[in-house]
């Protein structure tokens, strides 16, 4: 059985979609392993870098929540165009 077309490009839409998520993964396993330290250590430079992993997971989560809606938006817009002048060009 050959691959599908639409298989091929569902990959090769993922693999970048999961590389992503490969920063947030880092940030937080940063924050976990500071977390176990922190515990039973309980040293305030302990403390302050496992925030600051924390910090950095909800900014590049941020970050990436603002691209992807304004892609959504930017995509709506384009759709919008585009059935817009196809349908002009019909007519």
């Amino acid at each position: 059985m050959s691959p599908r077309p639409e298989n091929l490009i569902i990959g090769l839409i993922y693999v970048p979609l999961a590389a992503l998520y490969i920063m947030p993964a880092i940030y937080l396993s940063r924050y976990a392993t500071g977390i176990k330290r922190v515990v039973p250590a309980r040293q305030p430079d302990d403390l302050e870098a496992t925030l600051q992993a924390q910090k950095s997971f909800w900014k590049f989560i941020g970050i990436m929540t603002a691209v992807i809606i304004s892609l959504y938006i930017v995509v709506v817009i384009v759709a919008v165009l585009f059935l817009t002048l196809r349908s002009r060009v019909t007519l």
